[in-house]
């Protein structure tokens, strides 16, 4: 993401992570996950992290 969304996106996190808030991810108008936010989360890239690997497949067929 260009560094103007990425500062967006950690003032957003920034809010939610106190409160355990969830942020959806939305791919061609539906949402596929709602992950926890945990902490601020800052910089230009994004990770998300499945807990074994059949999430992890399952996931990027998802998203996919």
């Amino acid at each position: 993401m260009s560094y103007s969304d990425a500062d967006r996106f950690e003032q957003i996190t920034a809010k939610l992570a106190p409160h355990r808030g969830m942020l959806g991810i939305i791919v061609d108008d539906r949402v596929i996950e709602a992950p926890t936010i945990e902490d601020t989360i800052s910089g230009p890239t994004v990770e998300i992290v499945a807990t074994g690997p059949e999430e992890t497949a399952e996931l990027f067929h998802r998203i996919r």
